[in-house]
C-alpha cells in the first residue's frame, strides 16, 4: 500500500512540473530537484545575466522553481527552448 501511495505521489509531482512549467526540468535541470540555479539557466540560456536571473528570482532564494520560470517565459525573459 505504501509503495502505491509513494508511486502515485511520485508522477503526480512529475505532472505537476510539466503542466506548471513545461519544462519538466529534464534538460535544463541538471541535477533534477525541480529547481534552476543561476548556473542551470545560464548554461541553458547563455544570453540571461545575473541582473537577468535576480529578476525572475521573485522569492529571492536563488532558485527558480516552475512558477518563476513560467511567470519569466510569458513576460518573453526566456526562449521556450534551451541551448543544451
Amino acid at each position: 500500500m505504501k509503495g502505491r501511495l509513494a508511486a502515485a505521489a511520485a508522477l503526480g509531482l512529475m505532472a505537476s512540473f510539466a503542466i506548471a512549467g513545461d519544462w519538466v526540468g529534464l534538460d535544463a535541470d541538471a541535477n533534477h530537484d525541480g529547481t534552476l540555479t543561476m548556473l542551470e539557466v545560464m548554461r541553458a540560456w547563455p544570453e540571461v545575466s545575473t541582473d537577468d536571473f535576480m529578476r525572475m528570482d521573485t522569492d529571492g532564494d536563488g532558485l527558480l522553481d516552475a512558477g518563476e520560470l513560467t511567470a519569466a517565459r510569458s513576460k518573453g525573459a526566456l526562449e521556450t527552448t534551451w541551448a543544451i
